[in-house]
């Protein structure tokens, strides 16, 4: 409770209850501060004074205060230049930093390197890749695929020196290796973009993939996951395709396959398609010569293009497509192989299918000139096609229709026998169906049975054999005499020669035959009589002139070959020299020489092929041409074979007149002859 009393201070105090745990703790403090108290105790002493050494005299100096330094004024910073400055005002072209480089440094870099890593050529090709990049650091990269330069482009700016050494360099390395160091260009390649210049990675890539194209192929699926990773960052994925692309700067089929399998999917991302674009482009103006293709485009992966190029549903943009349509002939060619017999057969099903009635014009076209040109090169697409055709009849019908209007210019293409014999199938196939009740409800049945109809006519008609009947009517003649000859003992006792004998033909040869005797005797003689002198008098008057020339081509020989002694020397002497230093030091010379000749002569073969297969098939364009516009009417071939026996009638009654003219003044002649005779007898 609370009492009145005043404290020493004359205050008032509080007094609180106090509980039994309070007294507790209360008392423990106690016995503990008791306990503390009780405890002995030690006491410290001063320090004890040190004895006086000779080290004594040294004591003041060190105790005597020292001077505080004095502050020095803090000068004002000077503001580091930036980055970004030193490169503005260093900053040199790409050639010029090319020129600036020393082959003894990269020599020096690889004799160290080979010298403390033995064995260890990723690190030399890294440590000669670093440097060559840091060397052209100072160059800029304006354009991630360098666009309007070389395709060797920036390799070619290299001195040969440093080129030499760097290929030497990849050369001494295994497979594993190449592949490792390509990764790690990418890698840095991709790290440097935005960051600075890759100069000389990017130079590194286009050594190594124009001599091992293949390192390339190894990892395309994981190249394609990055550029879909990375497709917002545009120089990113053009830099990686750039990089991969190089493999088909020197093989066409490596690069097809990089451009099928990475390029490909890309056209529908807008800022890469012009470059899968273009890179095709490139590849086609590099290798002129398809051969080296072939076998890099499946058939799977040709339809697929077929597909993407033609088709209005695909994601390609229509600018696009109409560009991939320009390489699509060589394409084609590509995929078809250098066999196109055993290749096309594969192809028409695929071609077939896709001839659909709501498709494209410009496809519908493009696939009915390549079911044409199956059925011109191989017979077997006739049976291909007899096997599907009840399964496609709508697409059979669009094609019979395409041969049925154009027939002038397909017949001289395709086998007409093979072409009658698949007609007469579809024939009968189509009066199965119909009286089966199964053709009216099938989709281009009634297309196909239009159509089938007046083809099978049109087979049937053919022109006028003139030559044939010409060649059987003379056969027919010559058996005739031959047999007739046989039959009585020789020409002169057959029926033949008795008929032409009563005509008068025998006597009219006979006649002609002693005229003509009688006119080359008398040029044989006049020819004895007079040749001879005229031949004297010709040689009296050339013989000065030949001398004289003979004379002046004699010693113009002579000083001909005075004049180049000195230099055929030289040449005996030096070109033995010459061709042995060639082939010394290029053994690869004359094995290239005789390979390019014989690409050579082999291209001509292949396009002098193509030459004549084109110009039959203009020769019977224009010939059907002019059977169609010209040789019509008073010009048909019917009214020119009856004017020319009109004509060749009329001649024969001319020649049989002057014969009898002829005849008929000889005999005035002889007579006249006879009567002079006799009157001067």
């Amino acid at each position: 409770m609370a009492t009145n009393t005043n404290n020493a201070n004359n205050q008032w105090e509080v007094v609180k209850k106090t509980s039994k745990k309070d007294k507790q703790k209360a008392a423990t403090k106690q016995k503990t501060k008791n306990a503390l108290d009780k405890m002995p105790r030690i006491d410290v002493s001063a320090p004890v004074k040190e004895s006086s050494t000779i080290y004594d005299a040294f004591a003041p100096k060190e105790k005597e205060p020292q001077p505080k330094p004095v502050e020095e004024k803090k000068k004002p910073e000077k503001k580091k230049p930036n980055n970004k400055d030193k490169k503005k005002q260093s900053a040199l072209s790409l050639e010029d930093a090319v020129a600036l480089l020393d082959v003894n440094e990269f020599e020096d870099q690889l004799s160290k390197d080979q010298v403390h890593f033995a064995g260890n050529t990723l690190l030399w090709l890294k440590d000669l890749c670093s440097l060559l990049n840091m060397r052209l650091d100072r160059a800029p990269e304006s354009d991630v695929v360098y666009l309007g330069k070389p395709a060797d482009y920036p390799m070619c700016l290299l001195p040969d020196k440093v080129l030499s050494v760097l290929k030497k360099t990849l050369a001494e390395t295994v497979s594993s290796t190449q592949v490792l160091f390509f990764d790690h260009c990418i890698q840095n390649i991709l790290a440097d973009i935005g960051k600075g210049s890759s100069h000389g990675y990017r130079i590194m890539v286009q050594i190594l993939l124009r001599d091992k194209p293949d390192i390339a192929l190894e990892n395309l699926k994981k190249h394609l996951d990055v550029i879909i990773a990375n497709q917002s960052r545009c120089q990113r994925c053009l830099a990686v395709l750039w990089s991969l692309g190089q493999a088909g700067m020197t093989h066409l089929g490596k690069g097809l396959k990089i451009w099928q399998q990475l390029m490909l999917p890309l056209l529908n991302i807008k800022h890469l398609s012009m470059y899968a674009i273009q890179y095709l482009e490139t590849l086609f103006s590099l290798h002129k010569d398809m051969r080296k293709g072939y076998s890099a485009l499946s058939i799977e992966e040709f339809f697929h293009i077929l597909d993407l190029t033609y088709n209005r549903q695909s994601q390609v943009p229509q600018n696009l497509q109409k560009k991939l349509a320009v390489f699509y002939p060589n394409l084609k060619k590509i995929a078809i192989g250098k066999d196109p017999k055993k290749s096309l057969p594969s192809f028409f099903p695929s071609y077939l299918v896709r001839l659909v009635p709501n498709s494209p014009r410009q496809l519908q076209d493009q696939l009915l000139d390549s079911l044409v040109e199956c059925l011109r090169s191989e017979a077997q697409c006739y049976s291909v096609w007899r096997h599907m055709y009840t399964k496609h009849l709508s697409q059979s019908g669009i094609l019979l229709e395409h041969i049925r209007k154009n027939y002038s210019s397909v017949k001289g293409q395709l086998d007409h026998r093979e072409l009658q014999g698949t007609i007469r199938a579809f024939t009968l196939t189509n009066e199965e169906l119909s009286s089966n009740g199964k053709g009216s409800k099938m989709d281009g049945f009634q297309s196909c049975v239009d159509n089938c109809k007046p083809l099978l006519t049109v087979n049937h008609q053919s022109s006028f054999p003139y030559r044939t009947l010409v060649f059987l009517v003379l056969a027919a003649c010559a058996a005739l005499v031959a047999f007739d000859s046989q039959h009585h003992n020789g020409f002169k006792n057959s029926l033949m020669y008795r008929r032409l004998h009563e005509w008068g033909v025998i006597a009219v040869l006979s006649q002609g035959w002693v005229r003509c005797s009688a006119a080359f005797n008398s040029g044989l003689q006049w020819m004895d009589k007079h040749v001879p002198g005229y031949w004297e008098k010709v040689c009296a008057f050339t013989h000065p002139y030949l001398q004289v020339l003979w004379e002046h081509l004699y010693d113009a020989g002579v000083f001909i070959v005075n004049v180049t002694a000195p230099a055929r020397q030289w040449i005996n002497e030096n070109v033995p020299i010459f061709l042995n230093w060639v082939n010394a030091q290029l053994p690869w010379l004359m094995d290239g020489l005789k390979v390019w000749v014989a690409w050579v002569w082999q291209n001509a073969q292949v396009y002098a092929e193509i030459a004549y297969s084109h110009l039959l098939v203009y020769m019977d364009i224009v010939g059907t041409w002019l059977l169609e516009n010209v040789f019509v009417g008073k010009l048909s071939p019917e009214n020119l074979l009856l004017t020319a026996t009109e004509a060749m009638a009329i001649v024969s009654a001319y020649f049989e007149a002057f014969v009898q003219w002829a005849q008929l003044m000889y005999n005035q002649i002889a007579s006249k002859y006879q009567l002079s005779a006799a009157l001067s007898s």
